[in-house]
């Protein structure tokens, strides 16, 4: 696919590339099957940008043009609207930041929160084979996002972050929506894009390769 073509909203999953994080990742969940090789979990928020939480934390950062060639996956939500309100909910999330040139006025979630949970993600990788078939409850977005629009969890992996974000989207619906049929403090990039893949609620457009 062309990645011109992406608008806010699609999420994106990395094909493993051989980093040390991504080969503890793959291999711990390598139970789930062959889309253990996607290693990392991202949403595309527009202008050339992602939104993600990686080894530094919460971040916005280029898609292409960043001198790496990083095989992607791209789905989009069939939803109306639902993609756009993703996108603005984890933008916000990022800018949130303390160390953030944007941050919101007022906020006083503290100086860890947007951390990279990186032993979360490890721990969560290595039980969440074991229970595929988790549910995800009514109101899990509300309990996310936390209270007066601050987000109640101060530290996100990859494909929690994502999650995270959808939920609390879906949550502004009515009746709300559960996007991503996986809960948020159980995901890895194996299980949301198996969970993905099967739901005819979300589209596969291709993959494509940042340069």
């Amino acid at each position: 696919m062309n990645p011109m073509n992406l608008i806010e909203g699609d999420v994106l999953f990395k094909f493993f590339h051989g980093s040390a994080i991504h080969w503890a990742i793959r291999t711990i969940t390598s139970n789930e099957g062959s889309s253990s090789n996607f290693c990392h979990a991202a949403m595309y928020i527009g202008g050339g940008e992602i939104a993600e939480s990686s080894g530094g934390g919460y971040r916005i950062a280029k898609l292409m043009n960043v001198g790496h060639n990083f095989n992607y996956f791209a789905f989009r939500t069939r939803e109306s609207g639902l993609g756009l309100i993703a996108a603005q909910v984890i933008t916000t999330w990022v800018r949130m930041r303390p160390k953030s040139a944007d941050n919101v006025a007022g906020y006083s979630g503290g100086k860890k929160f947007g951390n990279y949970a990186l032993g979360t993600a490890i721990v969560n990788a290595a039980k969440n084979y074991v229970d595929r078939d988790v549910k995800v409850k009514d109101g899990a977005g509300d309990k996310l996002w936390g209270q007066n629009g601050k987000p109640g969890l101060d530290s996100s992996y990859c494909s929690q972050f994502v999650v995270q974000a959808y939920t609390a989207a879906g949550a502004t619906f009515s009746p709300a929506t559960v996007p991503i049929k996986v809960a948020a403090n159980r995901a890895t990039p194996a299980m949301m894009h198996d969970s993905m893949s099967r739901d005819g609620r979300w589209e596969f457009l291709g993959s494509f390769l940042s340069k």
